[in-house]
């Protein structure tokens, strides 16, 4: 059986490690964390 093989990253896409570094800095407890849309921010 010869059928070609559908490779879809849609929902499964590797994410690059820096990208990964970044957002562990945002998202710590000692990052930038917050809603962007919250009116409390300073």
């Amino acid at each position: 059986m010869k059928l070609p093989i559908y490779l879809d990253y849609a929902s499964t896409t590797p994410t690059d490690p820096r990208v990964v570094t970044k957002m562990q800095e945002c998202l710590s407890l000692e990052g930038n964390y917050g809603n962007p849309a919250s009116r409390s921010h300073e």
